[in-house]
């Protein structure tokens, strides 16, 4: 399938006349011409996996840390047959069908469709949001930052309701997410705000994998509706090079930058002159793989079907020490080189649990789930997309698939699409805004 395919309408997006009525289903109607959906194939499930661990295995090769202890080969070799299952389960996704959807009849009329119905729908719950934020704040007694600031003992670790935190994150990016997709497809921008809203509050609680999480949505929704283009590569490079930078600063607040050097221990090949957030990126890219071999050769897996290093973390915390013991839910990122450096990618809970089978059954599930979503064409679909091509690119740290504030987006955003068939239309303000 060529780019051009990709790129084409195949009758996604809605049309609406000047009068607006009658509206057509959405499966007959053109796109609007400023959001096209493109599809392109570099977000491909396939070609977003491969290529982050490509990326690891060359700089893990470089072994710029005093840490690393395996060889590239090492590396290659697992990557080689995470690939293997990897691509038998895309395949599978083109043979499975993917119209299991709610029945019709559930559907709303075209003209309540509208992109108006999601906005007042999203207002609604990010009220909620922040109503329930607020006691957070008051429960924990103030916010991570302000704890920094003023010295006080507490961590980001103390702040939030157990059990409710957890699904206070997942309803925020999701509602973020969904705004944003809005105001790219219709052109609404008053609802960019709600994007630099999540990345501001992120910086709020100190939670730099909540920040990473929302940015990669954030890059699969823009390159969906955009096409890429020189000088929007330039402003990525030049975006990656601040986030990169913005990452080590926020690291050096929480660490302190001579303590992470004396951590990190780089050896005499990494050039110093760089910021630290470079150090921090290749130390946060290539720890939590040597943890995984690492874990290989010390940990014996356990073959429990009930597989309590991978899926305790699906469960709220208050369920999840209830089910599992204490041993087994401090074991989910297996054996560390230095406790410093606490993750262990995707597939050290599932090693654990099952051995290498374990390990590849996790990758033909991730391969199959993602690959069903990536032939889904309505615009809830391609939101949660965006949520699984983030979880394929952050296996290299931590299995996302499996974390409850981080998965559970896909719930919200259905929850916020309801009777919609999975998809809006533009109101008949928007319609004569983009003048169709």
């Amino acid at each position: 399938m060529d780019q051009h395919s990709l790129s084409s309408n195949n009758g996604l997006e809605p049309q609406v006349s000047n009068t607006i009525s009658p509206l057509r289903k959405i499966g007959r109607v053109r796109p609007l011409k400023s959001a096209r959906p493109l599809f392109p194939l570099y977000l491909h499930p396939l070609v977003a996996f491969a290529g982050i661990w490509l990326l690891i295995c060359l700089l893990y090769s470089f072994r710029l840390s005093g840490l690393i202890l395996y060889s590239g080969i090492d590396v290659l070799s697992l990557v080689e047959n995470l690939l293997i299952v990897f691509i038998f389960g895309a395949l599978l996704s083109y043979l499975l069908p993917i119209s299991l959807t709610m029945p019709v009849s559930w559907s709303l009329p075209d003209n309540e469709r509208t992109e108006e119905l999601l906005s007042r729908r999203l207002n609604l719950w990010f009220r909620v949001w922040c109503s329930l934020t607020l006691l957070e704040i008051l429960y924990s007694g103030g916010v991570p930052s302000v704890w920094l600031i003023t010295g006080n003992p507490k961590t980001y670790m103390d702040f939030g309701i157990p059990t409710i935190h957890g699904f206070m994150n997942s309803m925020l990016l999701a509602i973020c997410l969904s705004r944003l997709g809005m105001a790219i497809r219709f052109g609404r921008k008053k609802d960019l705000i709600y994007p630099f809203w999540a990345v501001f509050w992120s910086l709020i609680v100190i939670t730099r994998q909540l920040m990473m999480v929302f940015l990669l949505e954030v890059v699969v929704i823009y390159c969906t509706y955009r096409p890429v283009r020189i000088k929007r590569i330039a402003s990525a490079a030049l975006s990656l090079f601040c986030l990169v930078y913005l990452f080590g600063v926020v690291g050096d607040l929480r660490t302190g930058a001579a303590a992470f050097l004396a951590l990190a221990q780089p050896t005499s090949s990494y050039p110093e002159w760089l910021p630290s957030g470079f150090l921090w990126f290749y130390m946060y890219l290539c720890t939590p793989v040597n943890n995984l071999l690492y874990t290989f050769h010390t940990t014996p897996p356990l073959y429990d079907w009930r597989f309590p290093s991978t899926l305790s973390q699906l469960l709220p915390t208050v369920f999840r020490k209830m089910i599992f013991s204490a041993a087994e839910l401090g074991n989910v990122n297996g054996d560390l080189v230095t406790e410093a450096f606490n993750v262990s990618t995707a597939f050290a809970g599932p090693f654990q649990d099952f051995g290498l089978s374990g390990v590849l059954s996790m990758s033909f599930f991730m391969s199959v789930l993602s690959g069903i979503f990536w032939r889904k064409r309505t615009f809830r679909d391609r939101l949660c997309y965006a949520v699984l091509c983030q979880c394929l690119l952050l296996t290299v740290f931590f299995n996302h698939f499996v974390l409850l504030p981080v998965i559970t987006q896909l719930v919200w955003i259905y929850v916020f699409f309801y009777r919609t068939e999975g998809d809006i239309l533009p109101s008949q303000k928007t319609a004569s805004k983009v003048g169709i």
